[in-house]
């Protein structure tokens, strides 16, 4: 009838009322589409960045053992930082840390208060939880892809700077402006990467994530083994940055928010772009479907409070990645602790421990949903927690431990990610998941101080880490499974039926040989 929405056979017809349905769209291109893999390699690839330069404080912020000399001149008294009155009027000697050289000593702040000594770190998380949620609101707004980039590039202008900072106050204020940049294009790329690929080839975002992780650690354990200088190895472990000037050109921006946004003339190229990589010549008939109504561009944070579903998703969410990041980052801050005199040995241990979990990830996924995966390695996770004090702090047997415990741990990182971006539409993804990092970075946050807790009551502290790992999984079973179901694109896709079996009642998009 005239009343009747018509749609011709090109992308270019799409009206307000019509779109491109994203899934459709990425199941024509299969499992393997080419112009899809590289964009999601891409996205994983920032994700060697990003550990390497949060975590290169782990060699360069140790604390200098500092001595002195007794009033009497009669002994060497060490901690002397904490027992000046013991010293003799003489300076105190800072005996440098190794392998690295110590920023504290560089700055001449080795006995500042602990909040000054941790600065550093804190100041980087600090930077994510108050600038990321701007930068990831703006990618809903304008693109994944202009975001993305101007996070990368301030964050590798940044990075360039740190290692030249004259004063300790500008450098703390620098790693404020990283951990801003670099959370943030962490945050979009974690999202981008779920939207460039279809449903079926996510479980390889697990291997790719949790293995550029580990590489990023572990590029900063080989280059400590030949660099000693903070400076020099600050400086080293951003050289794999420069490589992203090709992002420019090489990446895509995501089809999900293409088409949410009504971008016609970009979803058509984008259509283009990926048939000639692809080598295949999809049927565009069938690329276009009836909406209710016009998408929302401008969804607002009141909003999201009419959506108890999505409110019960970000309280929950977010508490289990508080849980996730706590336990993550109070045992990586740590790492170089664990075996007396062979600081690299257990930090790259631990760091190579994040690869098998990728692995079973990826193998688990494809058998089992999303929240079965993270639920049980939550479980598996409190156990190890419970177990690694009783082993022994200083002992080789607590590697075993807290190597399983980086499996569990990776294995829900890499899973719960997904979980979240799979079910929070395409027009508030960035933004709920902007809000879900908050308590994410409050875990990191802590991670720096957990090695002083340790020192008071070990016991306590993993015990205490380990109830809070076995209520997260408890309470995420109060959320839907998401794995089987269509991306829901807007706030109303919520109510709706996204089940495979209902996306294949209406047809697949048509591929011509």
């Amino acid at each position: 009838s005239g009343n009747e929405p018509q749609a011709k056979s090109t992308c270019s017809s799409i009206e307000s009322h019509l779109r491109v349905n994203p899934d459709k769209l990425l199941d024509s291109y299969g499992k393997y589409g080419r112009m899809q893999l590289i964009g999601h390699f891409l996205c994983q690839y920032l994700t060697l960045l990003y550990s390497s330069s949060l975590f290169v404080v782990t060699y360069t912020s140790n604390e200098p053992e500092t001595i002195c000399t007794s009033k009497k001149n009669v002994s060497v008294i060490t901690d002397a930082c904490n027992r000046r009155e013991e010293c003799n009027e003489s300076t105190l000697n800072d005996i440098d840390t190794q392998p690295v050289g110590s920023i504290f000593k560089w700055y001449g702040i080795t006995c500042g208060n602990k909040f000054v000594i941790e600065a550093g770190a804190t100041s980087y998380v600090l930077g994510a939880m108050i600038i990321v949620p701007f930068f990831c609101r703006l990618a809903d707004k304008y693109g994944r892809k202009p975001l993305l980039l101007i996070s990368l590039f301030s964050s590798l202008f940044f990075n360039c700077l740190i290692p030249f900072a004259p004063y300790y106050s500008l450098y703390v204020l620098l790693r404020f402006l990283l951990g801003a940049t670099s959370d943030a294009y962490l945050s979009i790329s974690a999202l981008l990467t779920v939207e460039l690929i279809c449903q079926d080839a996510r479980p390889w975002i697990t291997l790719l994530s949790t293995t550029g992780f580990a590489l990023g650690l572990l590029w900063i354990g080989l280059l400590s083994l030949f660099i000693s200088d903070w400076r020099i190895l600050y400086a080293a472990t951003i050289a794999p940055g420069f490589v992203t000037i090709f992002y420019f050109c090489c990446l895509t921006e995501s089809p999900y928010w293409l088409a949410s946004h009504d971008k016609t003339k970009e979803v058509k190229e984008y259509c283009r772009r990926s048939n000639k990589m692809n080598g295949r010549n999809v049927n565009y008939k069938e690329c276009i479907e009836e909406k209710g109504k016009p998408p929302e561009h401008h969804v607002r944070f009141r909003d999201l409070l009419k959506h108890w579903d999505i409110i019960k998703g970000i309280l929950i969410n977010g508490f289990v990645q508080f849980t996730l990041s706590t336990s993550y980052y109070s045992i990586s801050f740590m790492a170089t602790r664990f075996t007396d005199g062979h600081p690299t040995l257990s930090f790259m241990i631990l760091a190579a421990a994040e690869i098998p979990g990728g692995i079973l990830s990826m193998l688990l996924m494809n058998h089992f949903g999303r929240r079965t995966l993270v639920v049980i390695s939550l479980v598996l996770q409190s156990i190890c927690l419970f177990a690694t004090p009783l082993i022994g702090m200083k002992s080789n047997s607590v590697l075993i431990s807290l190597a399983l415990l980086k499996v569990f741990n990776t294995i829900c990182f890499a899973i719960h990610p997904i979980f979240v971006a799979e079910s929070v539409p395409t027009s508030v993804r960035s933004l709920v998941a902007s809000i879900v990092n908050i308590p994410q970075s409050a875990g990191m946050l802590l991670g720096p101080f957990f090695k002083y807790a340790t020192v008071w009551n070990p016991h306590i502290s993993f015990v205490v880490l380990a109830i809070q790992s076995a209520v997260s999984g408890m309470i995420l079973m109060l959320l839907d499974e998401t794995k089987g179901k269509d991306l829901p694109e807007d706030l109303d896709d919520l109510k709706r039926d996204r089940s495979q079996y209902a996306r294949k009642k209406s047809g697949q998009i048509t591929v011509l040989s």
